[in-house]
């Protein structure tokens, strides 16, 4: 077969396949009761434009789907640009004159249910172990999304590691310091016990 004859094939075929795609997609009465034969039809030209070498593809159409989540990008707690403004309000909380302006500044934030900035000012460098422990918690409870993308989240979850590593040490320095503690006291009562029984020597 001639390359001629061959691209007169092919174009021949092409355009068959576009006559039964559009009557495919108008949905004329006059073409429903031909929609079987013309989806053979529509086979049969891609089955011979395959044979026959052509370079254009026959495809039936279909709609285009997206991917929402693929767009959307992931679901962050805390969306970025809320970043600065938590970081403004603790720099806020850290140089406050008084404790009270302190509790203040927790209740607003209580009271708008703001708990990621809530958590954030409990563990913050100033605040007792009492309310850091509990700052700990609240910020546990939140769905963190610890991704580059979500930078929020991201800053959240690194504070909380380093607060956690914190009241890790805070606790085994107070066990180390109970501990001291007690051997002082066993110490001390050793060393009674030896004087008095020192003086019932001298008695003796």
């Amino acid at each position: 077969m001639s390359r001629k004859l061959l691209s007169k094939s092919c174009t021949q075929a092409s355009h068959g396949a576009r006559h039964f795609t559009l009557q495919a997609q108008t949905g004329c009465r006059a073409c429903k009761p031909k929609a079987r034969s013309a989806g053979r039809s529509l086979l049969l030209l891609s089955l011979v434009s395959g044979l026959l070498g052509c370079g254009t593809k026959l495809s039936l159409t279909a709609p285009e789907t997206t991917d929402s989540t693929v767009s959307e990008g992931p679901a962050c707690y805390v969306s970025g640009d809320s970043l600065a403004h938590l970081l403004r309000l603790e720099h806020r909380y850290l140089l406050a004159d008084s404790d009270e302006q302190r509790t203040r500044q927790l209740m607003e934030a209580r009271q708008s249910h703001d708990k990621a900035l809530e958590g954030l000012l409990l563990t913050s460098p100033v605040s007792s172990e009492a309310d850091a422990t509990r700052g700990a918690e609240l910020l546990r409870s939140l769905p963190l999304y610890p991704d580059d993308r979500c930078i929020a989240d991201r800053y959240l979850f690194l504070h909380l590691s380093q607060v956690q590593r914190e009241l890790s040490s805070r606790t085994e320095l107070k066990a180390r310091e109970d501990e001291i503690s007690e051997l002082k006291r066993k110490i001390e009562a050793l060393t009674d016990l030896e004087q008095q029984i020192t003086r019932q020597r001298k008695d003796l």
